[in-house]
């Protein structure tokens, strides 16, 4: 994950790959640190896709909202949360 980090502060997209529980654990670790370091929308974002991919989609919400606090105009967050709202609003699990 620290590459991870150096590649999302450089400004790419980071993917977590080996969705079993412990990495996605390991992944929420890491970027919660990362993100006391240093706070972006993008590792925000990030971090709720791995809440996504645990499926606590109120844990993504709060971390989404936090992301289009940072960069109102970061359109990945703005998307992603209009999708948990929609999908809330609809009923649905995520």
């Amino acid at each position: 994950m620290a590459t991870a980090k150096l590649f999302e502060q450089a400004g790419a997209k980071v993917a977590i790959s080996g969705r079993n529980q412990k990495s996605l654990d390991d992944a929420v670790k890491e970027l919660q640190l990362s993100i006391a370091e240093l706070d972006t929308a993008a590792a925000r974002t990030t971090l709720a896709r791995v809440y996504l991919d645990q499926k606590k989609p109120d844990l993504a919400r709060v971390e989404l909202e936090k992301a289009v606090k940072l960069a109102p105009n970061y359109a990945e967050a703005k998307e992603l949360l209009g999708h948990l709202e929609k999908s809330r609003a609809t009923g649905g699990a995520s």
